[in-house]
């Protein structure tokens, strides 16, 4: 297959309703303002991404996001040319330069919507997984971890209560605010989920050094595995994490503090969690995925797959396809069928049995297929270029 080339873009601004609002520290949404976006090869092949830009975590917004894939991304992305083999590790050295450049700008939310777009379509055209070969058949079991929102404990217990009939038995519990309510939800859920499950807690960046060791007592009596990103910005930036673990008693993991190569050099160069929560929309795709989950392999350090509210089932499958390639202990599932009122893409992983094993539902590309009845109901096209 000869050498290919990207030929056109078109860009939709999509608003989702969310089923159920969402919660935690820094933010509450029942709705989600998104882009999708479409790279076509000169021979008409099509990939998709999804760019989600938040403030806390890249500094980016919906305006920066589109200036940056139009004015900046795309018109390099189409000078490129790639070799027809879809292999993953030669597109990654051909969009290495570019997503270098994201993470200077940290402009890793408009640079994910286009690296997943483009693994998706050359691999799609090569009649290949996106993660390439081996990798979608290993058969190695991720277990699936599903995210209560910030709630009534009352509310926790009953989510929880569902999920474990679908067979979950990894959780993680939004927490931060009020500590007696904090505890108040960890009682629920550890009393839903039972003895033997494995709960974490993510603080969203709530606290202070001092307000996460006060916390410490109720983490061990209910049974907590794991802390995500618990200390505020000011705090994180500077902060030991290995001193924080061992003073802690538990394992901790970046996520907000974590999002470019720049983050986790620093992380690691002041002292590193144990764990790093990955997601494709925060770290810049693929791209981003690759570079730091072999930093971390190489540290020794676990590698989480997380996903941000609003995913469509596009990023579900990407990050699926991903997971397996990269060792990833465990990851989240959002259930963007369910969550998500709109969401346009069909088919690719499902999630309803809390595990996933790298060798179903696994397809060429992503696995998944646009509804353009779907997308014209939940979206406007904004912007079109190219052939």
């Amino acid at each position: 297959m000869g050498r290919a080339t990207f030929a056109g873009i078109e860009i939709w601004r999509a608003s989702f309703r969310l089923r159920l609002r969402f919660a935690h520290h820094s933010a509450s949404r029942d709705r989600v303002e998104t882009f999708l976006v479409g790279l076509r090869m000169a021979d008409g092949c099509t990939g998709y991404g999804q760019a989600l830009p938040r403030l806390y975590l890249t500094g980016e917004t919906l305006e920066s996001v589109l200036d940056d894939i139009r004015n900046r991304y795309w018109p390099e992305l189409r000078k490129l040319t790639f070799p027809g083999d879809g292999n993953p590790e030669t597109v990654f050295s051909s969009l290495r330069a570019l997503y270098l450049d994201a993470n200077t700008r940290r402009s890793l939310a408009a640079w994910s919507a286009l690296d997943v777009a483009a693994f998706s379509a050359l691999a799609t055209r090569a009649g290949k997984s996106a993660a390439g070969e081996g990798h979608e058949k290993n058969g190695r079991t991720i277990p699936l971890v599903a995210v209560l929102p910030m709630t009534r404990p009352e509310n926790v217990a009953r989510l929880l209560g569902v999920l474990r009939l679908l067979g979950y038995r990894r959780f993680k519990v939004k927490v931060g605010r009020d500590e007696a309510m904090d505890a108040a939800r960890l009682a629920a859920a550890r009393l839903a989920a039972g003895s033997g499950a494995w709960l974490a807690v993510d603080a969203n960046g709530a606290w202070t050094w001092r307000e996460t060791l006060a916390r410490r007592e109720a983490f061990h009596r209910f049974g907590i595995a794991l802390v995500e990103e618990p200390l505020r910005p000011e705090e994180a930036v500077s902060a030991d994490f290995t001193v924080l673990e061992r003073e802690l008693g538990l394992p901790v993991m970046a996520d907000e503090s974590l999002c470019s190569l720049s983050d986790a050099r620093a992380i690691l160069a002041r002292g590193s969690p144990a764990w790093w929560n990955l997601r494709l929309a925060k770290i810049g795709g693929f791209s981003g995925w690759r570079e730091l989950s072999r930093l971390a392999a190489e540290r020794g350090i676990a590698v989480y797959g997380g996903i941000l509210v609003g995913e469509t089932s596009l990023l579900a499958a990407a990050a699926r396809t991903i997971w397996p390639a990269s060792g990833a202990v465990c990851g989240e599932y959002g259930f963007p069928r369910l969550f998500l009122a709109g969401d346009p893409f069909r088919g690719g992983p499902g999630g309803f049995r809390g595990c996933w094993t790298g060798d179903s539902g696994c397809r060429k590309g992503l696995g998944v297929r646009l509804s353009r009845r779907r997308l014209a109901q939940a979206a406007e096209l904004v912007w079109r270029d190219g052939e």
